[in-house]
């Protein structure tokens, strides 16, 4: 099984259709304290502004727009607002809200992996942390962390760890798998049952 990694593709207003997969490691961590100060500023405003016209009037929330784009290796100019709007403050999908694009990019599926010895490695601290015990030290982890997005390298570290495991490991957890699923299904009929 290979890897799958999470990415966007849009077309800019240049016409050029660009793909991003975003943010690294330490970006990430920037990210979500860039999204936490942009949500401070919106609240610290009138709430008759629009963020659109905050944008275009308010010099510290375009920085901070434009900055949770370049984590991601988006240009501030190949967007306008709706698209904009979007990337950060998300969409309607099916009459429901949804985060935006880039929120939902750069939110693990799993934010907590145990590793071999059972030891949690949690967070994006914990990715670094995986890095370097592949690495040649601290200094290379952060220089892999500064440039890969982080959701592919949590998918191929998942992908070391499961191709790590020996056959027989493979094959206690697929047995273990069906036993689950095999014990879903009769709690299942059991609940029909009572209830029929």
């Amino acid at each position: 099984m290979l890897a799958k990694f999470k990415r966007l593709e849009f077309e800019a207003v240049d016409g050029v259709i660009r793909t991003f997969y975003g943010c690294s490691v330490v970006g990430a961590i920037e990210f979500e304290e860039r999204l936490a100060e942009l949500q401070q500023a919106l609240n610290n405003h009138n709430e008759e502004a629009s963020p659109e016209e905050l944008y275009r009037t308010d010099k510290w929330v375009r920085h901070l727009i434009n900055r949770l784009l370049e984590l991601n290796g988006i240009k501030p100019e190949w967007c306008n607002w709706d698209m904009v709007s979007q990337f950060v403050f998300g969409r309607v999908v099916d009459g429901k809200a949804t985060a935006g694009y880039l929120v939902g990019l750069n939110t693990p599926d799993k934010l907590k992996k145990a590793s071999d010895d059972g030891q949690a490695v949690g967070g994006k601290a914990g990715l670094i942390a995986a890095i370097a015990t592949h690495c040649q030290g601290l200094e290379e982890a952060y220089r892999i962390a500064e440039s890969v997005p982080a959701n592919e390298l949590l998918a191929v570290l998942e992908q070391k760890i499961e191709l790590a495991k020996s056959p027989e490991q493979r094959a206690k957890e697929a047995e273990d798998r069906r036993f689950e699923d095999w014990k879903q299904k009769k709690l299942q009929k059991i609940k029909e049952r009572q209830v029929s």
